[in-house]
């Protein structure tokens, strides 16, 4: 029983090392909620960011993606592959917005590997380069289809 109490306070530090021990929910919950709202922030910001960018080239943003539909697969796979989810954020944003349809989001919901992309960066650079052109390849095959 030492030996995981040990392993719980060096993985997730002494705060919560004692909040597991004791049963401190109140910890628990309190850190998930405010993890929940800096997520919450970060997509907040890419919205802003993501309608700025619309207003301030009056709508041309939008209206090069929906001219033609190729565009918006090509983009929205570029984005799903880059590591994090702030290309997913962002195409979900011109989604919601009507700037590309249903098919480029599913290209980037496909191609994404959200966070787990810089695990694997870090540790199989070779072969994550590969996966990520099989995903941005077989993301523009399901938003087609």
């Amino acid at each position: 029983m030492e030996y995981c109490s040990d392993l719980l306070s060096d993985y997730w530090g002494e705060s919560m090392h004692e909040a597991v021990v004791n049963l401190d929910f109140t910890h628990i919950i309190f850190h998930g909620f405010f993890e929940a709202i800096k997520i919450s922030l970060i997509v907040f910001a890419m919205m802003v960011m993501i309608d700025f960018i619309n207003v301030k080239f009056k709508g041309k943003l939008s209206a090069y993606f929906t001219k033609k539909k190729w565009k918006q697969f090509l983009l929205s796979g570029l984005l799903g592959i880059l590591p994090g989810c702030g290309g997913t954020f962002a195409v979900i944003t011109l989604y919601v917005h009507g700037s590309v349809t249903i098919g480029a989001l599913t290209t980037t919901m496909v191609a994404t590997s959200g966070d787990e992309a810089f695990v694997m960066l870090s540790t199989i650079p070779k072969t994550s380069f590969a996966l990520f052109g099989i995903l941005f390849v077989l993301g523009i095959v399901s938003g087609i289809f």
